[in-house]
């Protein structure tokens, strides 16, 4: 796989409901984690796929030195895989690998691939 399709393949992760962002929107920032925790049973329960968001309290500084962005852990589930035999239903992914592949070139692991891929 060439850059271009690890950067394009990271697009996928826009049609992933955000529970972290739909938490926020509700108001109540007082837990918002256990806000965002409801949102993934009741996405789980319907079988749709959703991105889970933990901030993390450092920032990461990319190999080059140049940049630092806030480190944050995603949780990328798929209950419903498009191509089940892929037997990929959950990956999880850091804001400083998302950075190192948008600015920098580096690839997707091979399961981040797969669960990629099969987001539809």
């Amino acid at each position: 796989m060439s850059e271009q399709d690890h950067r394009h393949l990271l697009g996928n992760i826009d049609r992933l409901a955000d529970l972290y962002a739909m938490a926020k929107l509700r108001g109540d920032t007082s837990d918002i984690y256990a806000v965002q925790d409801s949102l993934r049973d009741e996405h789980a329960q319907k079988n749709t796929p959703y991105k889970w968001t933990m901030p993390l309290r450092h920032l990461y500084k990319c190999r080059s030195k140049e940049h630092m962005v806030p480190e944050r852990l995603y949780r990328l589930c798929n209950p419903q895989p498009h191509d089940a035999q892929l037997n990929v239903h959950e990956v999880e992914i850091r804001e400083g690998e998302i950075h190192e592949v948008l600015e920098h070139g580096a690839t997707l692991s091979d399961e981040q691939v797969r669960f990629l891929r099969n987001i539809r």
